[in-house]
């Protein structure tokens, strides 16, 4: 039988130090496959920080041996994100259970009603561990890809693209998304001021022009030169059905087209079967599938 370590051999604490090196020694022991360097690490944490979240750190015997996050959806201010986990020679020694615990017991406290992590198979260990924990599958998205995008026989679209100044995008995005995607069950809005900070200088913010209105936009972002990933997409509900949603992908594409990108990725949600659609008949193909686990609180 396992034995669990006595709860007074180690101590959870709340963290506030983004620049702590055993952290980082801990952090890159918790995801080794991660590409991350010390400074990118730094600048993670302390953007957890600074957005309203929240982190804890448990040591054994004055050595760190595990952490964990949590920082708000965007536009959700009930639902929580959260991360984290125990070094590798300290795991299956109870040590996350009780962590996990000390967060949830800390967060009923709280207005935060749902915590959820994605994992990329439920075959994961922290996907097994999870579930044993009372978490359930919240919804899976899917991860989408279109390569060769300039063998792609697109045709300019009847439509107009403007590329909006940072200033339009802050302040008429979050009614467009909203107008296309409330009541929905990815809806998840977002506020002028999130969008302001989210909204890189390398970014693209494409806006639909109906008879001078927009009525659909695209978010572009530019991991590298020869790809691009859109993510959102949408049209308003009153243009929905009438082949806007087509057009204005078509467009997309074929602007990117023009821009020498060769490779476009997007997510959809698994039972978003119209636009899973829609994305397969441009040629998308499915590549992986993220699993997003939650707890209600």
């Amino acid at each position: 039988m396992q034995r669990l370590p006595a709860r007074n051999s180690t101590i959870i604490q709340e963290f506030r130090d983004a620049n702590s090196t055993p952290f980082v020694q801990i952090y890159t022991q918790i995801y080794p496959k991660r590409p991350f360097s010390s400074p990118h690490i730094k600048n993670h944490i302390q953007r957890i920080l600074d957005g309203n979240g929240r982190i804890w750190t448990i040591t054994q015997q004055n050595n760190l041996i595990g952490y964990a996050a949590v920082y708000p959806v965007p536009g959700l201010p009930n639902l929580a994100e959260i991360e984290g986990g125990i070094i590798p020679i300290k795991q299956r020694q109870g040590f996350a259970s009780q962590l996990l615990h000390h967060i949830i017991n800390v967060l009923h406290e709280s207005t935060t009603q749902q915590i959820s992590l994605t994992v990329s198979s439920l075959e994961a260990p922290a996907a097994h561990f999870l579930l044993h924990h009372n978490f359930f599958i919240e919804h899976e998205e899917h991860h989408l890809q279109l390569d060769n995008l300039q063998s792609q026989p697109l045709h300019l679209a009847p439509c107009t693209l403007h590329l909006a100044p940072h200033e339009t995008a802050v302040s008429t995005f979050p009614t467009l998304y909203d107008q296309s995607f409330a009541g929905t069950r990815w809806h998840q809005p977002y506020s002028p001021d999130e969008i302001d900070i989210t909204l890189s200088p390398t970014d693209e913010m494409l806006f639909y022009l109906y008879r001078n209105n927009p009525i659909g936009f695209a978010w572009i972002r530019f991991p590298n030169t020869t790809t691009a990933e859109i993510e959102p997409i949408g049209v308003v509900k009153e243009m929905q059905g009438k082949g806007y949603g087509r057009s204005l992908l078509n467009a997309v594409l074929h602007k990117l087209q023009q821009q020498g990108i060769q490779q476009v990725q997007l997510g959809v949600w698994a039972d978003n079967q119209i636009a899973r659609h829609l994305y397969h008949k441009f040629g998308f193909r499915h590549q992986s599938t993220t699993t997003y686990l939650a707890y209600n609180l």
